[in-house]
């Protein structure tokens, strides 16, 4: 077994600056004598909380997606993994290391969050049902393998039942560039057809739940690209491609 792929199950550095903050900023409200104070600082940082909540919980679905690429792909033929630091601890170090100490801050934060949305900015606020199964998903992947210490192959992924049962079309990119470079406008039609599908038969599948609609989905991305064009649907000045990729980040 001589190939390699790149695996981090991370659990650390990605979600510690979230549990920081959210002790900073809570301290920082319980430092001000008023409620008025307390209102205002949340509101403030309010859009950097959101922000670091879907960023953690695109993370663990991204590692769900990349664990379950890696786990089929390489089903006939497993390959090393390498970058997976905890694969070199042992048992006794990794209990030491609580593997779902982010997850669980993330989950009891969550309980509280609509409470404090509707008491600091009096608004409504509903946790999505799909944060939720992202979040359940990822915890049980956590735990199926046991902090990763034993996990030195692609063979040893272990994929929660709900996600082994998911199919996904990893070669559509690939598929998609071959049409473009082919310049075959009856093949890219095809292959974005295939893209489409996927779009609106997952968003009828959740719309059927009632957790969001095909409307949805095309309202966040319309949303997202005005926000990050502030020098097109605004009137942001940008003096070059930097200024462009900084608002994309923001």
């Amino acid at each position: 077994m001589t190939d390699t792929v790149k695996f981090d199950p991370g659990m650390g550095e990605f979600v510690v600056d979230f549990n920081e903050f959210i002790n900073n900023l809570y301290s920082q409200m319980m430092s001000f004598r008023t409620i008025h104070q307390k209102r205002a600082r949340f509101k403030l940082y309010s859009s950097k909380i959101n922000r670091y909540i879907k960023n953690n919980l695109s993370f663990y679905l991204g590692c769900l997606l990349w664990a379950y690429y890696l786990a089929n792909e390489n089903k006939n033929n497993p390959k090393q993994i390498v970058g997976n630091v905890f694969s070199s601890l042992t048992e006794e170090q990794i209990n030491d290391y609580d593997y779902l100490i982010q997850v669980n801050f993330l989950e009891n934060y969550l309980e509280n969050y609509e409470r404090d949305v509707l008491y600091y900015c009096g608004q409504k606020f509903q946790i999505p049902e799909i944060w939720k199964n992202i979040l359940s998903l990822y915890t049980e992947f956590l735990e199926l393998n046991k902090g990763f210490i034993k996990t030195k192959t692609t063979e040893d992924i272990r994929l929660p039942e709900k996600l082994q049962n998911i199919k996904f079309d990893f070669d559509i990119k690939e598929k998609i560039e071959e049409a473009i470079n082919k310049k075959d406008p009856a093949l890219l039609c095809e292959e974005l057809g295939d893209v489409l599908l996927q779009v609106v038969f997952h968003a009828e599948m959740e719309n059927e739940k009632n957790v969001f609609s095909v409307d949805e989905v095309t309202d966040g991305i319309c949303k997202k690209l005005i926000e990050r064009h502030p020098h097109v649907f605004g009137e942001v000045k940008i003096n070059g491609v930097g200024d462009v990729l900084n608002n994309w980040d923001t």
